[in-house]
């Protein structure tokens, strides 16, 4: 089972972003894929990709890059960058998650991260046009990753079989 999570909030501008493209990887009922929705609460999502072999996690992202830039990183391999998470109202947000489910050996055997670079978390602002259309590449990229991981684990499993 692999499981997304978009992480967002509805009225605070791009922040949503992570929710929409959740929402848009559901609609597609992929099977062996379950889609969840978060705040971005670091315990909740410690709970959340529990006992987890796959977690890809969706949220935007304060960056210094062009609004809609998409960012990836590999929990096992990437370092994730705090600044990326700091627009975050909780104290305890996705970088500081991850930190501590590697620290307590917590982490899923396999974490990716997409960022959505953000316009504008300003309380009731809509979703920015670049966000909108990079929600759209998003769910491309996360596709594809869910595509390579089920047919390497296809591959796996035949050469177990063997």
């Amino acid at each position: 089972m692999i499981t997304v999570i978009g992480i967002g909030t509805m009225f605070r501008g791009d922040d949503v972003a992570g929710l929409a493209v959740c929402r848009k990887i559901n609609a597609l009922a992929r099977p062996g894929v379950r889609c969840l929705e978060q705040s971005g609460d670091g315990a909740l999502l410690l709970d959340t990709w529990r006992g987890a072999d796959t977690v890809i996690v969706c949220d935007a992202v304060m960056s210094a890059g062009p609004p809609g830039a998409l960012y990836e990183f590999d929990a096992q391999k990437d370092t994730l960058p705090e600044q990326f998470f700091s627009y975050s109202t909780h104290q305890f947000g996705l970088a500081e998650s991850v930190k501590l489910a590697e620290h307590l050996g917590l982490l899923p055997q396999r974490l990716l991260i997409v960022g959505i670079a953000g316009k504008t978390f300003a309380l009731g602002a809509p979703l920015s046009d670049e966000v909108s259309a990079a929600v759209t590449a998003a769910v491309a990229r996360i596709e594809a990753m869910i595509a390579a991981i089920i047919a390497e684990s296809a591959t796996s499993d035949a050469e177990y079989a063997e």
